[in-house]
């Protein structure tokens, strides 16, 4: 869908007519013997390509014209044929510049010869002056009494690679109303950039559905994607979802057709459908990491644990974040394993720090009874981050019922000083027996 792209297919077509038939124009003009002479002369040099030879000719024929202007004009040196031609060689040698020069030259003297305003068009576009060359294509347009769609086509190509959307939709839309039976899925394809470019995304769903019913293999499959992108984005999700079902049911092989669908179901929070959509979708293409922690995510919600200890446990190899051991911990607690649970636990602290995990190790420990431990591991936990609040209760706590009342009734006077867990913190001193002397540590 690159406009520049675009464009440069359209004018390879448009040149290779112009070259082809350069020699048929020549016989037609009545120009001077010897314009018409050295014109037949690098006609054969350029069927050959050879236009280095022809520019050389060309240069050469000019440089000898007279000082007498009347004599030059009689005798043809800068008949707009010979301009042409010239201006043709430097275009196809590289050299836009002076290729405009002498196209500039041909329409002053013949200004409603269209392949002068077309390969105008071009020379401007390789110099990147695009406004110019979308002007100089609309100029071919009209000079050519509105039967060369292309050059109106070309111009509103040029617009979009300028920047001028609006301009690009004027144009591709006179395209359609003018050549409607000449609207073909390139230039359809034109109408739905303008659309794009102006963020008119909307407008463009009926053209991009025109697209799709007029091509076919991978051409269409990337318009249909375009269209299920476009509609989610729009937040159509009726339409979004319906189409994706089409999709799938059209195509069931197509991966791209199972993701969308399973997108669309998880933005509704049908868990259950969104996981055997992408139960498919991973049988058709391999998934990535995060579509992985996606499915264990939702085997884990759907109370599938072993399935997603199993995928979690295949993440951990590669990527053991917190994240994957919070998922491993909460399907090995489903399972009714906290055992594995506080394993695995231990397996991603060596692979990252993470207090988030340390407090979830600890209440897992208090759980299980297991308080000298957990009254260790919030010890460790306050010494990292004495901001933590619920590791100060859960440290007095733990104290205890340890027995170590006075290391208790200090962690939970801190835990005092915050809110979330100063009511906690107050009815556990309550139960306690006051100035009791600290025990060891």
């Amino acid at each position: 869908m690159d406009p520049t792209k675009i464009l440069r297919i359209g004018l390879i077509t448009c040149c290779l007519l112009l070259a082809s038939g350069q020699r048929g124009l020549f016989a037609q003009e009545e120009i001077p013997r010897p314009a018409h002479l050295i014109l037949d002369t690098v006609s054969r040099l350029i069927d050959n390509q050879r236009w280095d030879e022809a520019i050389a000719q060309l240069e050469k024929f000019q440089e000898q014209a007279p000082e007498n202007s009347g004599r030059s004009n009689r005798d043809g040196y800068h008949h707009y044929l010979v301009n042409f031609a010239l201006g043709n060689g430097y275009l196809n040698t590289d050299r836009p510049g002076r290729a405009i020069e002498k196209y500039r030259a041909v329409l002053k003297d013949s200004p409603r010869y269209l392949p002068g305003w077309s390969n105008l068009g071009k020379a401007y576009f390789q110099l990147q002056q695009y406004a110019q060359a979308a002007e100089s294509f609309e100029q071919a347009y009209a000079v050519s009494h509105a039967s060369q769609s292309q050059m109106l086509y070309l111009s509103a190509v040029a617009c979009l690679a300028g920047k001028l959307p609006e301009k690009a939709l004027e144009r591709i839309q006179r395209v359609r109303q003018r050549h409607p039976a000449e609207f073909t899925p390139p230039r359809q394809e034109t109408l739905v950039q303008a659309l794009f470019a102006l963020n008119r995304p909307r407008e463009a769903l009926p053209a991009i559905r025109e697209i799709i019913r007029n091509v076919d293999g991978q051409q269409k499959k990337t318009w249909q994607e375009i269209l299920l992108y476009q509609t989610i984005s729009l937040k159509l999700q009726k339409a979004a979802l319906i189409l994706a079902e089409e999709l799938v049911r059209e195509d069931p092989l197509e991966p791209r057709w199972w993701k969308g669908l399973a997108h669309l179901h998880l933005a509704e929070n049908r868990h259950r459908d969104t996981l055997v959509a992408m139960t498919v979708y991973a049988q058709l293409q391999p998934l990535t990491p995060e579509e992985r922690k996606m499915v264990a995510s939702l085997n884990l919600t759907l109370n599938i644990p072993l399935q997603s200890a199993r995928i979690y446990e295949d993440l951990m190899l590669t990527t053991p974040t917190p994240e994957i051991v919070r998922g491993l911990v909460h399907s090995y607690l489903k399972l009714g394993n906290p055992d594995a649970a506080l394993k695995w636990i231990d397996a991603g602290l060596q692979h990252v720090a993470d207090l988030d995990l340390l407090m979830l190790k600890a209440n897992l420990q208090v759980e299980q009874n297991q308080f000298a431990a957990a009254d260790r591991t919030y010890a460790t936990v306050i010494t990292q981050a004495p901001d933590r609040g619920e590791a100060w209760l859960m440290r007095g706590y733990t104290a205890w019922k340890l027995g170590k009342t006075g290391i208790a009734r200090q962690a939970l006077q801190r835990a005092v000083s915050f809110s979330e867990q100063k009511e906690s913190a107050l009815a556990i001193l309550k139960q306690m027996p006051p100035n009791e002397p600290p025990r060891d540590k």
